[in-house]
């Protein structure tokens, strides 16, 4: 079974269109970081934060204007092992 493939360090700089301000070391396999990354448009602020090695991603919204929280995101991987659990309808 092959390796895992994550994206480098410059996909992630493309897709955010910024660097991170937390990450990337250079002596440590992009898989084990925690990656964060602050960007803003005219009327929200993001904050995104992965953990590509466990399979973690989270993202914050603010309002610019009044500081309020338009959202918080928190998606982790959940696996089903099989015949652990009754599934019920």
């Amino acid at each position: 079974m092959g390796r895992k493939q994550f994206p480098d360090q410059s996909d992630w700089l493309s897709f955010f269109e910024t660097r991170p301000v937390e990450g990337f070391e250079r002596d440590m396999p992009i898989e084990y970081q925690d990656l964060t990354f602050r960007f803003e448009n005219q009327e929200e602020r993001f904050v995104v934060t992965m953990s590509l090695g466990v399979q973690e991603f989270s993202l914050k919204a603010v309002r610019k204007k009044d500081a309020s929280v338009l959202g918080v995101y928190d998606f982790k991987t959940v696996r089903h092992r099989t015949g652990s659990m009754r599934k019920s309808f």
